[in-house]
């Protein structure tokens, strides 16, 4: 039994996005993808990541934005999350 009445069926035109696990996943905008990679960096290897590629995205992030939306995340993660407190994070 469906719920939604109203709502129009979803079509899609363009290709699903898919997580590392290969299931369907949100795509995120360049903002909120760089806000996100750059508050969750660690420069490591990791288990879906090489250090390399993680990189390599960061500057693809960077360069796809607003040099200044990237001038203040990058104040904003140097004063405001664990790059600027890394004994908060355990």
């Amino acid at each position: 039994m469906r719920f939604n009445f109203f709502r129009p069926k979803a079509t899609a035109t363009e290709a699903p996005t898919l997580n590392h696990e290969g299931a369907l996943a949100w795509k995120l905008g360049p903002k909120a993808e760089l806000y996100a990679a750059a508050v969750t960096a660690s420069l490591q290897d990791g288990f879906y990541q090489t250090a390399n590629a993680r990189l390599t995205q960061l500057q693809t992030l960077v360069a796809q934005n607003e040099p200044a939306f990237v001038a203040q995340l990058a104040v904003y993660t140097r004063t405001r999350t664990c790059a600027a407190y890394p004994w908060c994070c355990w």
